[in-house]
Parts: structure tokens; C-alpha cells; sequence
């Protein structure tokens, strides 16, 4: 419908009317071939802009929109703040994201927020010190130069899952809590698989009454920021520049738009994610300190960028088949692959599934040989004295004890999140 004063350009499609293969503009014919008047509308558009606008000014604004960042890897200290829950302004979650933008990847390395860094918790440094203190011991402990920092507010899980959502999250065991104080409730059920967004997102990775506490909260922050990393490769620029401006309201930060940008353009259409574990171990006093024999091997794993020999990260699932069968199988189990490969598997089943198999076995699920060929590489580091009868379940072999398997962890309501690329079946006591 045409509104009052408003002039309606009409082309002619398929032999009607009289200018036949032309443009009527304003009830004016025009040129006869679009192309021709598309390209010398936007020769005549980018003379105006160059004409009218000074030169300085353009060169300002597109710097505000791309900016090069000239360091590589690129170091960005995240912290996370759970003044909601918590009622203070320590550090409640401390990650190191190392973003190598030449080649396209991005390793996480979360630091425990109750380490002890000269006789006190390394959460309660900020709050003391400043960011630039905490800057500085993170730099001390990772041998790694802090470039910028973000510090966020947990909410921005929230707007994230709001924008990139929904997240779907196979919950693995009950998860019920009710505060009161904060009108906060967390009720997810086991074997069901959520889409979340938003709100439900942000209880998820919020729970931490579970067994394994800040370790299980952990594990499920970082199975999150997996998915949502792969759902922000589909932005463009220009939604990743409104989620941006959303999300500084609730973070402090001295990130530039522009290289938020540049950085997003470089690691988007093909970039890779993994997670470095940070060396620690408990003293007499239960207390998490540093473990200085592995903290070489750490920053060497942090300058070299692992990922760059894999091209995926890997879901591996270890189920207990020895006669240990408590927590300590599953703390014997992260231990050594934290030592040896500096990450730990997906998932450790510590518990007695009474399956009817020897010895350790490797079911692989993945199609790729490449993949295998990883797998029995990262078994024959971690487990070297042990021999692991290999089914390639992908190619339909053994496909039926693979499934009896995963039958019975359901009965025994334990619940693996799939697709995995392998399952391990561990007969030894998982190392140390």
C-alpha cells in the first residue's frame, strides 16, 4: 500500500506495461541493466562519503569497529563475581583464556579460587590488592603476560543464553535447591536433556550442592562455554557488536569493542577450544596449594598451545572395572591424566556398575582414524603398563556390548551425555 507523499519505484517484470526490461524510478525510466545502476550508485555513495567526511574521522570510525591486536597469543584474565549468592565481591571463578589468533584457537585454564598464594586465598587478592595485583600473581604462577581482563558478573551467563540459546544440557543427577533470601530455585531432573536459556542456564551453572562441589560446577561451566563458543561462531559482527554492549554493563573491563571484534573474526569460522588443567594438590592441612612438580609442565603446556596437534576436543568417559570402588578410583583417575595429558576425561564412573567384562577396554565411537589413532595415543601415555582390547564401535563392531553397557549405566540411573567419542573401561585403580 502506498502512503501519502510516498513516491513507490515499480519494475516492469515479465513483458508488462510499456518500458519492458526497465527500471521506473519515480515514474522516470532508468538505466535498463540493475547491475549498472547498483554499481554506480555505490561508486557515487563512496565518493560522498570520501568528499563530505574528513579522512582522520573515517579512519576513526572504522577503528572503532577493527582494531589488529598486534600480540599473539592474546591473554585475557576473566573473573567471575557471585555477589548474589555469595554477598561479597571476591573472585568466585578465576579463568585465563589464551587466544591464539593467527592460527585460530583458544585455550581455557581455570585457577582454583581457594589456592593459597602467600598465606591467604587467591579470591580474596582483588578484593585487597586491585586487579593489577591479581594480575600479577596469575602471571607469576603461568609464566604468561596478562594482556586484558574482564571482570563479569554472573549474569552475563543469563544474557548469553538469552542470545545464543537455547543450550541443551544433559543433566546427569538431581539438582534441587530453593533460596529463600534470593527467591532462587534450582530443580533439574537426571536423564532428561533441558534447552536452556537464560535464567534456567544460570541456575545450572550456578548449583554446587552436588558431591563433587565446585568441582562438579566446574566441570559444568565448562561444558557450557564449549556449546556456547560453537553457537557464537554463526554471529556476524554487527550482533556480536549489540551482545557486546549488553554484556559491558555488567563487567568491568579494558577490552575494546574492536578488538572484541578482531578477535571473534579470526577465531569464528574454524577456531578450536580446549581446557588446561591448573596443577594443584592439598597439603596436610587440607589446604590447595600449588604443585610445584607439575607447574614446568603446565606453562610449557600453555605456551605451546595444544590444541594445535588436535582438531578436536575429545569426550572421553572412564568407568571404573577394578576392584576400588569408591571416589578415590575417580581422584586417582583425574590426577594422572591431569599429570601426564594436562586435562581430564569428561567423565570418571567410580561406582560398581557390575558389567560382566576383564580387563580395560576402549570402545571408539568416533568414524575418524585420526581420532582412534588420538585415543589409543592419549591411553598409551596415560596407561602405559596396561593392554586395552579395542572395539570400534563406529564401525559396528561390538555395537551390541557397547549398548548393554550404556543400558546399564541407566538403570543404575548414571547418566552420559552423548555423542562421547570414547568409552574407557579402566581395570587397574586408576593410577596416581
Amino acid at each position: 500500500m502506498q502512503t501519502s507523499g510516498e513516491r513507490v519505484g515499480v519494475q516492469n517484470i515479465g513483458g508488462r506495461g510499456k518500458n519492458k526490461g526497465n527500471i521506473d524510478i519515480g515514474g522516470r525510466t532508468g538505466f535498463k541493466d540493475p547491475l549498472t545502476l547498483i554499481v554506480i550508485s555505490s561508486i557515487a555513495l563512496g565518493l560522498i562519503i570520501l568528499i563530505c567526511i574528513p579522512f582522520p574521522f573515517l579512519n576513526f570510525i572504522v577503528s572503532l569497529i577493527y582494531k589488529p591486536v598486534k600480540e599473539n597469543p592474546f591473554n585475557i584474565l576473566l573473573l567471575g563475581l557471585d555477589e548474589v549468592i555469595e554477598g561479597t565481591v571476591r573472585t568466585d571463578a578465576i579463568l585465563l583464556a589464551i587466544i591464539d589468533h593467527v592460527e585460530g584457537k583458544v585455550v581455557l585454564s581455570s585457577i582454583p579460587r581457594d589456592l593459597m598464594v602467600d598465606g591467604s586465598k587467591i579470591n580474596s587478592v582483588y578484593e585487597r590488592k586491585g586487579i593489577e595485583a591479581l594480575e600479577n600473581v596469575v602471571e607469576d604462577l603461568t609464566g604468561l603476560k596478562i594482556n586484558r581482563f574482564a571482570l563479569v558478573n554472573y549474569d552475563v551467563f543469563k544474557i548469553l543464553g538469552d542470545e545464543l540459546g537455547p543450550i541443551e544440557i544433559m543433566v546427569n543427577e538431581p539438582m534441587y535447591y530453593h533460596d529463600y533470601v534470593q527467591n532462587l530455585t534450582i530443580d533439574f531432573k537426571p536423564g532428561v536433556v533441558y534447552r536452556m536459556k537464560g535464567d534456567e542456564l544460570l541456575a545450572y551453572i550456578r548449583y554446587r550442592k552436588n558431591a563433587l562441589g565446585d568441582i562438579g560446577r566446574l566441570e559444568r561451566q565448562k561444558d557450557v562455554l564449549k556449546k556456547m563458543f560453537e553457537k557464537a561462531k554463526n554471529m556476524d559482527i554487527f550482533r556480536l557488536g549489540r551482545l557486546y554492549s549488553k554484556l559491558k554493563k555488567l563487567m568491568k573491563t579494558d577490552l575494546d569493542l574492536s578488538e572484541v571484534i578482531y578477535l571473534f573474526s579470526k577465531v569464528s569460522k574454524n577456531g578450536q577450544m580446549s581446557f588446561i588443567g591448573f596443577p594443584y594438590t592439598i597439603n596436610d592441612r587440607g589446604e590447595v596449594i600449588v604443585d610445584k612438580k607439575r607447574l614446568g609442565r603446565y606453562r610449557d603446556s600453555l605456551k605451546e598451545l595444544p590444541v594445535s596437534g588436535i582438531r578436536k576436543s575429545y569426550r572421553i568417559v572412564i568407568l571404573n572395572n577394578s576392584t576400588l570402588k569408591n571416589r578415590v578410583f575417580e581422584a586417582r583417575v583425574r590426577s594422572r591424566w591431569r599429570k601426564v595429558m594436562g586435562w581430564e576425561p569428561e567423565k570418571v564412573i567410580w561406582e560398581d556398575t557390575k558389567i560382566n567384562m576383564k580387563g580395560s577396554h576402549v570402545f571408539v565411537l568416533s568414524r575418524s582414524m585420526v581420532d582412534k589413532e588420538a585415543i589409543l595415543g592419549f591411553l598409551k601415555k596415560v596407561y602405559p603398563e596396561e593392554t586395552f582390547k579395542v572395539h570400534m564401535v563406529s564401525w559396528m563392531e561390538d555395537i551390541d556390548e557397547y549398548y548393554e553397557i550404556m543400558e546399564k549405566l541407566f538403570e543404575k540411573r548414571i547418566y552420559v551425555e552423548r555423542p562421547i567419542d570414547a568409552l574407557i573401561i579402566l581395570g587397574t585403580l586408576g593410577g596416581g
